[in-house]
């Protein structure tokens, strides 16, 4: 390889610095959900949460079998949290302190070490050398610790060329769209094609490129360009009017058929995402997991989450796991949103999106672009795992009918393991998929609460001292009608004081795409005890169930 002279080398990490203070903002961030009014009552002092509690007390122990144990509880009780990261790194220099000639233990600390946690900024390189370095320091694995710092130069050094590409395409973009506006169409092409070259997923340079071949009559090149850009971001009315005046211009004259084109792109782009289906272990219980998510239609770093909940999606079923996606106004207006979810937002305390909840455990609210929903998803899937070990803790049977517009379900619990005056069963009325692109892209939103049961969408309470039988009917005119009534009202009030038109209301119910979701939650300390899962077919004159136990 060849070497980067000395004057070069600085010029690479002054610029490096420059792109990773610009894109950190984009990356592993959470859209927060405007601030409450402050309290004029002075703040009381902060008591240590109990991960850093934890993390502490371990520190403290001074022999080194037992100060690892305590480390590795910490590890195991918090495993998203900083304390967590801390942990690892301890384990690994106590094990080098303390048994150095543990060779095998070393290295499996290390590795764990390496892996990648998506709240933590830092990290690939910079922690392959920091291993290599406390390795060095030992005299300990040399031939090792020599890999270690090689790969984590090459990956700095990759890293580095990435940031600078993407951040040479922004100024490129910028250069040919002010071109383009100018008059300087050659100019235009010739600064757009090179920032394509170098971030080829650029949403603005596809659209200007597309504006430029559909002005010059290239319909073909323009309708590749335009929907490249429509399955990565939401395109303005008139960008619109463009990419279909030239699927017209390509097939005679009709629109049919430009949709699935989307579908199919869309599909295609999100192809490389792939995840492993899960394998039972010995210790699996009878609990369904419940995962739920608060996103939005307009929210950037959602991007990883619905994406990564697309994977929880295909790696489980459901009755390992079922998904509930609550869609918010946040940072933008999103029309898959309803009073509902934005009630159970609040109900959680949700800072901003996305937050994503599992069994009434709120985790941290990181997401990022595509390339980091696998990291999501792995960030999600151990909290997971863990509860389908835990035994559920009540017995749930959902049996439902159907008659025309009418929805009817039935839910029985019993029996409950430890009972609570806080109890409560929650019961929602699920669209299977929802096909809409908002501001970041998104196209296909799997398993959309539309409706919450019980009075104000509150569930209901648990009967004592034997079985709770619940009946509820969703009226599916009713709700799209309700649904409709508050969107218009929503943009007719605007959001957070400024005007706005959605392109699309999403009141419309299909009722052949429709799944119910029942489970008993304690609403006090969140905890959810058990979960089922129902698809709701066309027709269903007589009952169909399903119960978990």
């Amino acid at each position: 390889m060849k070497r980067l002279k000395p004057q070069r080398i600085f010029y690479l990490t002054a610029i490096l610095l420059g792109c990773f203070l610009a894109a950190r903002a984009q990356q592993a961030v959470t859209v927060q959900a405007p601030p409450p009014a402050p309290s004029p009552s002075a703040a009381p002092i902060p008591t240590p949460v109990p991960d850093q509690k934890a993390y502490d007390e371990a520190r403290r122990i001074k022999d080194p079998q037992k100060k690892i144990e305590a480390l590795e509880k910490v590890i195991k009780d918090y495993p998203e949290r900083f304390s967590a990261y801390q942990a690892r790194n301890d384990v690994l220099d106590v094990l080098i302190k303390n048994f150095p000639s543990q060779t095998d233990q070393i290295r499996a600390a290390a590795e764990r070490y390496l892996q990648p946690m998506n709240f933590i900024t830092i990290g690939g390189g910079s922690n392959s050398v920091t291993v290599a370095l406390k390795l060095m320091d030992a005299g300990i694995m040399l031939d090792w610790a020599e890999e270690l710092a090689k790969k984590g130069a090459s990956q700095d050094e990759s890293e580095a060329v990435k940031a600078i590409r993407r951040q040479r395409a922004r100024y490129q973009d910028a250069l040919g769209r002010i071109y383009l506006k100018q008059g300087k169409t050659n100019l235009a092409k010739n600064y757009l094609s090179q920032a394509l070259s170098n971030e080829p997923e650029l949403t603005s340079a596809l659209i200007a490129m597309g504006q430029i071949a559909e002005s010059n009559g290239n319909h073909k090149p323009a309708l590749e360009y335009l929907t490249s850009a429509a399955v990565k971001s939401s395109l303005k009315k008139p960008d619109r009017q463009l990419m279909e005046a030239a699927y017209r211009a390509t097939h005679h004259d009709s629109l049919a058929g430009l949709e699935d084109l989307l579908d199919d792109k869309y599909r295609k782009l999100n192809a490389g995402l792939h995840f492993d289906h899960y394998q039972a272990t010995s210790k699996r219980s009878n609990r369904t997991a419940l995962a739920e998510l608060f996103t939005g239609s307009g929210c950037g770093p959602c991007v990883a989450a619905d994406l990564g909940f697309d994977g929880l999606l295909e790696r489980y079923n459901r009755q390992e796991l079922v998904v509930l996606v609550y869609h918010l106004h946040v940072p933008l207006p999103d029309p898959m949103t309803n009073p509902t979810t934005v009630a159970r937002g609040k109900y959680y305390a949700v800072p901003g999106t996305p937050t994503p909840v599992v069994d009434g455990f709120k985790l941290p609210s990181a997401g990022g672009s595509r390339e980091m929903a696998k990291g999501f998803f792995d960030r999600m899937n151990p909290k997971i795992e863990s509860e389908l070990e835990s035994p559920a803790q009540a017995q749930l049977k959902l049996t439902a009918t159907r008659e025309g517009d009418l929805i009817k379900a039935n839910v029985t619990v019993d029996p409950i393991k430890e009972s609570s005056p806080d109890l409560k069963v929650q019961l929602a009325l699920t669209e299977d998929e929802l096909r809409y692109t908002g501001e970041n892209g998104v196209r296909f939103h799997p398993m959309v609460v539309r409706s919450l049961g019980g009075k104000d969408a509150a569930g209901f309470g648990l009967t004592t001292g034997g079985p709770t039988n619940i009946e509820w009917t969703f009226d599916l005119k009713t709700m799209s009608d309700e649904l409709k009534k508050y969107l218009d009202a929503y943009e007719h009030e605007g959001h957070r004081g400024e005007a706005f038109t959605f392109s699309e209301k999403k009141f419309q119910i299909d009722s052949n795409n429709l799944s119910l979701v029942a489970f008993v939650q304690d609403m006090k300390t969140k905890n959810v005890l058990q979960t089922v899962y129902m698809k709701l077919g066309p027709t269903m004159t007589s009952p169909a169930q399903t119960a978990a136990k």
